[in-house]
């Protein structure tokens, strides 16, 4: 039968769920979750391919799609003043036991018509159902359905039902096996495509937040910066008016400070985050002999961000550890999971599990990841070209790496690098 704006309403008053209370925040929400105009694409497509009329509600039973190849009879009947308020209760009654068992429930209507609640629940969240139906059952005398709702016969819907015999014969028929798998089918894709949406939207709001984040504390290491120098040259400025010389004079005309930034590219003022690698650019700049040759502050920051990229992993499973040395050193070699196996000795099978185990990905995923990861710091810290990112991370053509950083960042290299840079 179809679904009704009331489901949900006499669940939430018979059941007083407490998940359901909790559901007011937008997060939650299924039109702040997925593309509904998109779903009702979908949903139109599954009702014509399963012969089932479907209609999506949110978790208060109001509708948030149109009701999809609802049914002639089933139609008339809602329009009855007397035989409506049963379909309401059918469908209220059917939600609430689809809640109840956690799982699609599959009933009679009171006129013996098969309808299924399919309940959408992701993290432990009732947010929403799924109501589908209106066929007939091929031989309903070999399952036992119940019949949620009855009512007292009368002369009046008697004659309803005989006006509407040819309409209640038009409905589609189908056996019950073939009525289970299809709501078993909605609930596993519906449950999943909305626990999808909610785990993108939640990594695209963490990456915001993480944006916005490094953002403030750069904003804040250069105020404190500024803050320094303006002290320090304070400072030398009492010192020269307190000697009456200025000993930086005496300096020959070619000297460069040591910390001065034009000996790092113009562009590593604007990094998103130089928390670790400014440290090691500080501390090669100081120990590095004072010199004309502007090129060297290039090899410094090539040789730190290398420095940084080199950082090695300690694995708890020692088994595995000549292969997390190895991939550290060799970023621009393609790493095969075989000769990985081979390193330590064991079977690829094997090493395939006790790599997953430890890392809490596959070998495909990891390595691939940890290369990103590298890039995104060359892009951060370096003013490489992409085609030489790519090469420098074993990749045979620029446009390969561009699709996996792609992949794993959501946005291309030059992207990523232009947003890390207006964001500073």
């Amino acid at each position: 039968m179809s679904l009704h704006s009331n489901i949900m309403l006499y669940l939430i008053q018979a059941y007083k769920w407490k998940m359901v209370n909790s559901m007011s925040s937008q997060q939650f929400q299924l039109d702040n979750i997925i593309d509904l105009e998109k779903w009702q694409k979908l949903q139109d497509s599954l009702s014509l391919v399963t012969k089932m009329a479907i209609i999506t509600t949110d978790y208060k039973g109001v509708p948030v799609s149109q009701h999809s190849q609802c049914q002639s009879f089933c139609k008339a009947v809602r329009q009855d003043e007397a035989l409506s308020p049963y379909c309401q209760k059918c469908d209220a009654r059917g939600g609430l036991d689809a809640v109840r068992l956690n799982k699609p429930y599959i009933y009679k209507c009171h006129f013996n018509i098969i309808d299924i609640a399919i309940p959408i629940i992701v993290h432990d969240q009732y947010i929403g159902a799924i109501m589908a139906g209106q066929v007939l059952l091929k031989d309903d005398t070999t399952v036992e359905l119940e019949q949620i709702v009855t009512r007292a016969p009368s002369a009046e819907t008697d004659n309803k039902f005989r006006s509407l015999e040819q309409e209640y014969a038009a409905l589609p028929v189908l056996t019950y096996d073939e009525v289970t798998t299809i709501s078993d089918m909605l609930y596993h894709l519906c449950n999943y495509m909305v626990e999808e949406a909610i785990d993108k939207n939640t990594v695209i709001e963490s990456y915001r937040q993480a944006l916005a984040a490094s953002s403030s504390r750069v904003q804040a290491v250069h105020a404190s910066e500024l803050q320094e120098r303006s002290v320090v040259q304070k400072h030398s400025a009492i010192e020269v008016h307190a000697s009456g010389t200025d000993h930086r004079s005496e300096l020959p005309k070619s000297y460069v400070s040591p910390l001065a930034s034009s000996r790092l590219p113009e562009h590593y003022e604007q990094m998103s985050d130089k928390s670790v690698l400014k440290p090691l650019l500080n501390e090669k700049l100081l120990n590095q002999p004072f010199s004309n040759e502007q090129s060297a502050s290039g090899d410094l920051v090539v040789e730190a961000v290398s420095s940084h990229l080199n950082s090695n992993k300690t694995a708890s499973n020692s088994l595995l550890q000549p292969a997390f040395d190895y991939i550290y050193t060799h970023r621009n070699d393609t790493i095969k999971l075989a000769d990985m196996a081979d390193l330590c000795h064991v079977s690829p099978s094997y090493f395939s599990r006790l790599f997953t185990k430890e890392t809490g990905e596959s070998f495909s995923t990891f390595v691939p990841r940890l290369k990103m990861e590298w890039a995104k710091q060359m892009l951060e810290c370096t003013d490489w070209a992409i085609a030489q990112i790519s090469n420098e991370l074993g990749f045979s053509e620029p446009s390969y790496f561009i699709k996996t950083f792609k992949k794993f960042a959501g946005c291309t290299p030059a992207a990523y690098r232009k947003l890390t840079w207006v964001n500073s």
